[in-house]
């Protein structure tokens, strides 16, 4: 297979895949913010010489895979120690074999040079399925950690407490931490004690006064002349 039957089988088979192209290379990424790729194909040695790959109609697929197929292929021990890795025995200029990355294999990812079909089909298309599963989960976890933090941070006290609305986070933590979670709870207390806690001001206490005197209630010093 050459690199743009390698290209057009990524696109068509994968959603939401946006190929990049640099230098000549190709990166395969589902993230629309283009961090990380799950897979790259590359045609030349601009980014390590291991694979020779100036060699003419020679280039090297890349693809992240998770730990554990990882291992399954190459064993648990497999560690390169840096571009070559040759003390592995692996030939990094070879075709139509798959081995691990001979520098990322640490992130476990394999490389392939130019795979035949029967390579391709029956290795290389599983290992880019799992890697862009694996990079689309990545992104729902991302995305999911990004709306988690726009959403208002509340505790769990200020769900329970019936105080109104407009007070300041300050002020619910000051109230929260002293134990004060429902509105009754004011008409033990004076104005003065809720402004000892810090956190508490004159805009929180006035629209405290305001929520008791709409029920009928008051701070404990209130009917004092």
């Amino acid at each position: 297979m050459d690199e743009d039957a390698i290209t057009h089988y990524i696109i068509d088979t994968f959603d939401g895949v946006h190929p990049v192209t640099a230098d000549d290379n190709t990166f395969f990424f589902y993230d629309p913010e283009r961090k990380f790729p799950f897979a790259t194909l590359v045609t030349n040695d601009a980014y390590d010489q291991a694979s020779n790959l100036n060699r003419p109609s020679v280039f090297r697929l890349n693809i992240g895979i998770s730990k554990q197929t990882y291992q399954s292929l190459f064993g648990a021990q497999t560690s390169l120690s840096g571009e070559g890795g040759g003390e592995r025995g692996y030939d990094f200029t070879a075709l139509d074999q798959v081995m691990p990355h001979p520098v990322y294999g640490r992130q476990y990812w394999v490389c392939v040079l130019n795979p035949g079909v029967a390579t391709f089909q029956a290795v290389v298309q599983p290992l880019l399925a799992e890697a862009y599963t694996l990079d689309v989960s990545k992104h729902a976890k991302r995305a999911a950690r990004v709306r988690a933090s726009a959403m208002p941070q509340t505790t769990g006290d200020q769900s329970k407490n019936d105080f109104p609305a407009g007070l300041a986070q300050p002020a619910l933590r000051a109230l929260s931490a002293a134990g004060y979670t429902r509105l009754e709870q004011f008409t033990r207390v004076t104005e003065a004690d809720l402004l000892k806690l810090h956190g508490m001001g004159p805009k929180a206490l006035g629209l405290l006064r305001s929520a008791l005197q709409a029920r009928g209630l008051a701070f404990a010093d209130s009917d004092k002349a």
